[in-house]
């Protein structure tokens, strides 16, 4: 049995082809779908939609993985103008979409407003799901390599330390995510000129 074009299962399907043409490196064909698959969103759910707003945001995703942060950047800027609109702010694709934006803000080199969304994010994040949670955790890892991006390591050094700690505490020290965060320690005691203990890190 096949499903109408204009089916949500149909746009469902098609975005998570053009995920897996984006995790083979193909991401001009991503792109490519994913426009298809917001146009279909937007024929069938709306703008106002969730759908489409998350539809609109793997667009984003698509322009910034091809380096085109800047369109990146104006798709991102609608998609969180959209989750303002038709979300709570504490819903978890706001905090997403606020994230996004962050990061091709960084891209383009605009550290500093990067910064000033990553710890509004941050802060999002303390408040719905608490500190001990994985979510919190890489929203500081972030504020840290802003801040290691505004050539502040000291800062950087101390929320990477922080960030090392609870994922101790609630991933392990087996988990990637923790050995991510220790390899960044070592990179920031290099940038303080601490070369021994960022040596020390690496063995």
């Amino acid at each position: 049995k096949t499903v109408d074009k204009e089916h949500p299962s149909y746009a469902l399907s098609l975005s998570n082809v053009a995920v897996s043409y984006s995790d083979l490196g193909d991401y001009q064909r991503a792109l490519e779908l994913h426009l298809e698959c917001l146009a279909l969103c937007e024929k069938i759910l709306g703008k106002e939609h969730p759908r489409y707003a998350l539809s609109l945001n793997n667009v984003a995703a698509s322009y910034s993985d091809l380096g085109n942060y800047q369109r990146a950047l104006e798709l991102n800027l609608e998609c969180l103008a959209l989750c303002e609109n038709i979300l709570d702010k504490e819903h978890p694709s706001y905090a997403l979409s606020l994230s996004n934006v962050a990061y091709n803000y960084s891209n383009l080199g605009n550290y500093q407003r990067a910064l000033e969304l990553h710890l509004e994010c941050l802060a999002l994040k303390e408040k719905t799901v608490g500190k001990k949670h994985p979510y919190y955790v890489s929203s500081l890892k972030l504020v840290a390599e802003s801040y290691s991006n505004l050539g502040d390591y000291q800062r950087s050094l101390e929320l990477n330390l922080e960030c090392l700690t609870l994922y101790e505490k609630i991933l392990g020290k087996e988990h990637q995510n923790y050995i991510g965060v220790l390899g960044n320690i070592a990179n920031t005691y290099h940038y303080l000129g601490d070369y021994q203990k960022s040596l020390d890190l690496r063995l």
